[in-house]
C-alpha cells in the first residue's frame, strides 16, 4: 500500500514538473516527449507504454507494480539520486497513512475524493490498480460537508483514557456512518447516534475519522500524555506499526536529546535511511496562536546521514500543528513547513533561509502572535508568514531528525512570553 502512495506522489510531481496540464488529457505525443526527457535525465529508456500504463492510459493488472529501474528513472527525473532517495525525502506522515488505511478497510468498490485538513499529498489505492491511484492523487484542503458535527470533548488525557466523541449526523443525506480508529478499529453508527466512546491505553497522538459510505468526511486528533520524552526510530519506508521504541535510558546523552547510532540496527545505519523522533505530550497550558518556541540543535553527518540531513520541530495543537524544518545547505528543495492551514514546500517557495550549516550549533525560534509567524535563526529574523485556522492548545512537542540529530535545549513560552516549559536534557549548554 505505501509503495503505491509513493509512486502516485511521484507521478503527480512529474505532472507538475512537465507543466503540460492534467495527465488525463495527455496524448501519445506527450508521453513520447516525457519519455525523451526522462531518458535525458536518467539514461534509462522507459517505453511509452510503461508511462501510459502508470498514468492510466493503458489497462493493466490490478497487482501491477513498476520495476526498480522504472522507479529510479522517475526519481532521477525529479532530481533525486534514485528511488530510495525520493522516498527518503518524501516521507509519508502518519495522517496520510491513516487515511490510506481507512480507505483500504472499506469494501472493494470505486473510491471518490478524499479531502484533507491541510494541503498535503495523498494517493488513493482503488480496485482498478495503480492507474486510478495516479489519477486520483489530490493536493487540496479538506472541507467538512455542511451539517457535520464531529469532535472529541476530552481529546487530551493520561493513560488509560476514554475519549468522548460527539457527532450530529441528522442533517446529512444518506446513511452508513462509522468512526475509523487506525490502524483497524471501526465503530458503526446509526444516524441518530450522538455520542460514542473510545478507550486509549498507550501514550501518543491518534487520529479518529468519521466515515460516510466508507469515505472520510471529518477527523479529530487525540493526545494521550507521555511521561516526559519518548523516542522511536524507524525506517523511512515503514508505517507507524514498524516504528521501534527507544528505551528511556537511550534518549539523552551528555546533556543532549540524542541517541547514538550504535543503538540502531546495522541494517538501517549502513544505508543512513532512518529517522529518530522524540515526542513529549502534555498539557502545556499554551494557546498555539500566541506562543513562542526555541530550540538549540545540530546534526553532524559523522553521526549518521551523509546527504541532506535535516531536523524539524513540531508544536502539536488540538486543532493543528506548527512545524519548522531545517536542512543541510543546498537541500531546501526538500523542505516542508506547516503552520495551521498553510503548507510551504521547498519546491514551490524560496525556503533557502532554512538550508543551513547543520554541523554547528544553531538556535531557532518561532514566535506566533495572532497567527502571524516570525522565525529567527541565531537571533536573526529569517522568515515571516501567517495562517488562518487556529491550531488550538499546544499539547505536544515533537523533534525529528534524519538519523542522529542533537537537541541541546527546548523552551516554550505563552502569549505573554513567560517561560512555561524548559528542558536542557540534564546538562548545561553544549559548545
Amino acid at each position: 500500500m505505501h509503495e503505491t502512495l509513493y509512486i502516485a506522489k511521484c507521478l503527480q510531481l512529474i505532472e507538475g514538473k512537465v507543466n503540460r496540464g492534467s495527465s488525463v488529457q495527455w496524448t501519445f505525443d506527450d508521453f513520447k516527449k516525457l519519455q525523451k526527457l526522462i531518458f535525458e535525465a536518467s539514461s534509462i529508456n522507459l517505453s511509452t507504454h510503461t508511462l501510459e500504463r502508470l498514468y492510466g492510459k493503458l489497462k493493466t493488472h490490478k497487482n501491477y507494480r513498476p520495476q526498480a529501474d522504472t522507479k529510479n528513472a522517475l526519481a532521477i527525473f525529479l532530481g533525486y539520486e534514485d528511488w530510495e532517495h525520493f522516498r527518503a525525502q518524501n516521507l509519508l506522515d502518519q495522517e496520510e497513512i491513516s487515511l490510506s488505511s481507512a480507505q483500504s478497510a472499506a469494501p472493494k468498490e470505486a473510491v471518490s475524493t478524499w479531502k484533507r485538513r491541510w494541503p498535503v499529498k495523498i494517493a488513493l489505492a482503488v480496485c482498478t490498480g495503480l492507474a486510478a491511484v495516479a489519477l486520483s492523487l489530490l493536493f487540496y484542503k479538506k472541507t467538512v460537508p455542511k451539517g457535520i458535527i464531529f469532535s472529541a470533548t476530552n481529546p487530551f488525557g493520561q493513560r488509560p483514557h476514554t475519549v468522548k466523541f460527539v457527532h450530529d449526523l441528522s442533517h446529512l443525506d444518506g446513511d452508513d456512518f462509522s468512526i475509523f480508529f487506525p490502524p483497524s478499529d471501526t465503530l458503526h453508527l446509526d444516524k441518530s447516534d450522538s455520542i460514542s466512546y473510545k478507550a486509549y491505553l498507550y501514550p501518543g497522538r491518534y487520529m479518529a475519522y468519521l466515515l460516510q459510505h466508507k469515505k472520510p468526511v471529518a477527523q479529530t486528533a487525540i493526545y494521550i500524555q507521555t511521561k516526559g520524552w519518548t523516542g522511536k526510530y524507524y525506517s523511512i519506508y515503514e508505517d507507524e506499526g514498524k516504528k521501534w521504541p527507544l528505551p528511556d535510558s537511550l534518549l539523552m546523552s551528555d546533556g543532549r536529546l540524542y541517541t547514538n547510532d550504535r543503538y540502531i540496527p546495522d541494517s538501517l545505519t549502513s544505508r543512513s535511511r532512518y529517522h529518530i523522533a522524540y515526542t513529549n505530550i502534555r498539557n502545556f497550558n499554551v494557546q498555539g496562536d500566541n506562543a513562542a518556541f526555541e530550540a538549540r540543535f545540530k546534526s553532524d553527518p559523522a553521526h549518521g546521514s551523509k546527504v541532506c540531513y535535516d531536523m524539524w520541530f513540531k508544536l502539536m495543537g488540538t486543532d493543528g500543528i506548527l512545524k519548522m524544518h531545517f536542512l543541510e545547505s543546498g537541500c531546501f528543495g526538500f523542505l516542508q513547513m506547516i503552520f495551521g492551514d498553510k503548507v510551504l514546500t521547498g519546491n514551490k517557495y524560496d525556503l533557502s533561509p532554512f538550508s543551513i550549516n547543520m554541523q554547528r550549533w544553531n538556535k531557532a525560534r518561532i514566535d506566533v502572535v495572532n497567527k502571524q509567524i516570525q522565525i529567527s535563526l541565531n537571533d536573526t529574523v529569517i522568515y515571516k508568514t501567517s495562517y488562518s485556522k487556529s491550531v488550538g492548545q499546544i499539547v505536544g512537542i515533537e523533534i525529528t531528525s534524519k538519523t542522529n540529530g542533537e537537541t541541546d535545549y527546548v523552551k516554550l513560552y505563552n502569549a505573554n512570553r513567560a517561560l512555561v516549559y524548559e528542558d536542557d536534557f540534564g546538562g548545561k549548554a553544549n559548545e
